[in-house]
């Protein structure tokens, strides 16, 4: 009896340790083989972890999470959104003379230059501007703004109002 369970438990584990599953997945027109996707695990051409937040910076040359290293830039039709998919990101290169900007919507990020301190980051027809934080331009009609801080703006009182 100890063998028969025994043989039970190690076929057991060897049908359930397959590398991939693949389910037929039946409907009125013919059978179709998809195969499984592991949740969680979804990653970009360049090799960032999309589900856990990460993006491939073209100046990092790495993958960040844009709402943990990114300064937030606010749409200018809603300036005080926490929507995550209404708000720019901007990254600063080491020596602040190029911005990459990740604007929602768009399927890559945007890497503006600046000729010398002191002056705009363009790219065509982008300008971003650095005055008591930071505004994106786009042919002179300003989208986005922030106040140059990295993470979230914190709005209101984190005490009870009782």
């Amino acid at each position: 009896m100890k063998k028969f369970f025994l043989f039970v438990l190690v076929l057991q584990g060897l049908f359930s340790c397959k590398d991939t599953d693949v389910a037929v997945i039946q409907d009125n027109s013919d059978s179709k083989e998809v195969e499984n996707i592991i949740v969680g695990a979804n990653k970009d051409s360049e090799g960032c972890l999309t589900t856990a937040g990460y993006t491939w910076s073209k100046l990092k040359k790495d993958c960040v999470r844009l709402f943990d290293s990114g300064v937030r830039l606010y749409p200018k039709t809603d300036p005080n959104t926490q929507d995550a998919l209404l708000i720019t990101y901007l990254i600063l290169s080491d020596d602040g003379m190029e911005a990459e900007v990740f604007i929602p919507n768009q399927d890559q990020s945007l890497v503006l230059i600046r000729a010398k301190e002191a002056t705009p980051w363009v790219f065509n027809e982008w300008e971003l501007t650095a005055f008591e934080g930071f505004t994106l331009r786009k042919n002179s009609e300003v989208l986005f703004s922030g106040d140059g801080e990295i993470g979230p703006k914190f709005t209101g009182s984190d005490k009870n109002g009782d």
